[in-house]
């Protein structure tokens, strides 16, 4: 399959938010945003588990110059995946689930690729220092650029 996108990084976004939400059909995905911590608060001890898409912008390649000019350089992106959860273990063991379906699955042209050292893990506490909910995150990166997704341009 070709997603073709010219460099239109949105329709990219929104078609890895959909590939999660058919993978992950069990847990509500929000793309941007978490749940304040009033919110979180607001629910007591228990979260129901639920993902996060954060996206990045699109950052040119260090080595993927054109000679047809910035347009057809080759370009990346990102998506932070998180899992929040009342349970710390529910959260990590969601988040290697993830990791094991999504590391590698098909873009276009390219693959979701893990991030090196940009994996987090987080508590939410109350201003008692009670926690309310914990964070896992991962980061997956991907390639973008004018003629379809992944596809190199420059020999």
């Amino acid at each position: 399959m070709a997603l073709e996108t010219g460099l239109d990084l949105y329709s990219v976004q929104q078609y890895i938010a959909a590939l999660v939400r058919d993978k992950f059909p069990n847990y509500k995905v929000y793309e941007d945003e978490m749940l304040d911590d009033e919110s979180i608060l607001k629910l007591g001890t228990f979260v129901e588990p639920y993902l996060v898409l954060r996206w990045s912008k699109m950052n040119r390649a260090f080595n993927g110059a054109s000679f047809g000019g910035v347009r057809h350089d080759e370009y990346f992106s990102s998506v932070d995946v998180c899992v929040v959860s009342s349970m710390p273990k529910a959260s990590r063991k969601i988040m290697n689930n993830i990791f094991g379906i999504l590391a590698g699955e098909k873009i276009g042209n390219t693959r979701l690729s893990p991030d090196p050292g940009n994996t987090g893990f987080a508590t939410i506490t109350d201003n008692a220092g009670i926690p309310h909910a914990y964070v896992a995150s991962e980061r997956f990166s991907f390639a973008v650029n004018s003629r379809a997704v992944g596809e190199y341009i420059t020999p």
